[in-house]
């Protein structure tokens, strides 16, 4: 198990001491670096008692500010990058505040998580896109985009980085996505579109919250949507914006695995994770690159022409009104906090 490293803010040593396995945990210190080593642990449970307690709770914020990559020695502030086992690695978003939207900062670190942490490390087999068991992704985070602070949006034609992070990415291994209760909705249901699996809870929320805005869908949902559930249902939603609960989405075939409320949506990611990775990896992902050049054929084309039609709802009117309309809602207003605070 490798080590897993931060720099933290306000968390002490102390506070590790409560962890109840401390004597698994190897602790180091030098000036404000804490590095944490698993020693003789390679299973889940233990794994998921440390991050339950001390990530997964809502005090992520408080425990662990910036996490820094494994693989390239760079320092992450909005996600969390740590392994499940030596063959699945987990990127988590990690802004629960703003309800895991996406800034141009954190989109990318997530285009840096999944290109050099999991696509160019040949240890991982797996990838797990993870928002913490209480939300997974509100989308684009429209308040910093109001503050002139724009998410990066380009022609796919000269880069591979999408608005979102990673949604242009062609990757040559499985990504599944683990969605918790709560929020998965516009930019946040392109992320799961862009994943090959995704599992989720009877309470998680879907939906083209964005048409209420005029913000437009330009991270490859008018493309993958459609290719998951069929033109007419991804019609119904990217047409009404309408929210569809976790169990309608598996009715209709965007979900792939659907658990209980007060079930652990990380676990049973990683348990579908664990199986993908027992298999031959080169004939699994001969099969996959297959099935997807058949369903996405030219891609990046595709993804040029939401872009282009994209671009025309960016600069129009309407979406200037949209934004200013979601940055003066009244998020004390229960209508406006369930149907309106989230893109």
């Amino acid at each position: 198990m490798k080590a897993i490293k931060g720099i933290t803010n306000n968390y002490t040593l102390s506070k590790f001491n409560k962890i109840p396995f401390i004597s698994c945990l190897k602790i180091s210190h030098k000036r404000s670096t804490i590095t944490c080593q698993l020693l003789k642990i390679n299973t889940f449970t233990h794994l998921n008692k440390f991050y339950r307690g001390t990530l997964l709770n809502g005090t992520a914020d408080q425990t662990l500010k910036e996490t820094k990559q494994m693989s390239s020695n760079q320092i992450y502030k909005n996600i969390l990058v740590y392994e499940a086992n030596p063959k699945v690695l987990v990127i988590q978003l990690n802004r629960e505040h703003v309800k895991n939207a996406v800034d141009k900062e954190t989109a990318d670190e997530l285009y840096n998580a999944f290109t050099v942490d999991f696509e160019k490390n040949n240890d991982y087999s797996v990838a797990i896109l993870y928002g913490g068991e209480n939300t997974f992704c509100s989308g684009a985070d429209l308040k910093n985009i109001s503050k002139g602070a724009l998410n990066l949006v380009e022609p796919p034609s000269e880069t591979n980085i999408g608005p979102m992070g990673p949604t242009r990415l062609e990757l040559s291994k499985p990504v599944i996505a683990a969605i918790g209760s709560g929020y998965a909705v516009a930019g946040g249901m392109e992320l799961a579109c862009f994943c090959d699996l995704r599992v989720c809870k009877e309470d998680s929320k879907f939906g083209i919250f964005c048409r209420r805005f005029g913000v437009p869908l330009i991270d490859g949902g008018t493309i993958r949507l459609p290719a998951l559930i069929g033109l007419s249902r991804a019609m119904d939603l990217i047409l009404t914006g309408r929210e569809i609960s976790g169990e309608e989405a598996f009715s209709i075939g965007f979900v792939n695995r659907l658990i209980k409320s007060d079930e652990n949506v990380l676990q049973k990611a990683i348990e579908l994770a664990n199986q993908l990775a027992q298999f031959p990896q080169d004939c699994m992902r001969n099969d996959r690159l297959s099935t997807l050049k058949y369903i996405y054929n030219n891609l990046n084309e595709h993804l040029q022409n939401e872009y282009l039609f994209g671009m025309k709802s960016l600069q129009s009117e309407e979406f200037q009104k949209g934004v200013e309309k979601f940055t003066k809602r009244k998020p004390n207003n229960e209508e406006n906090t369930n149907r309106t605070s989230k893109l």
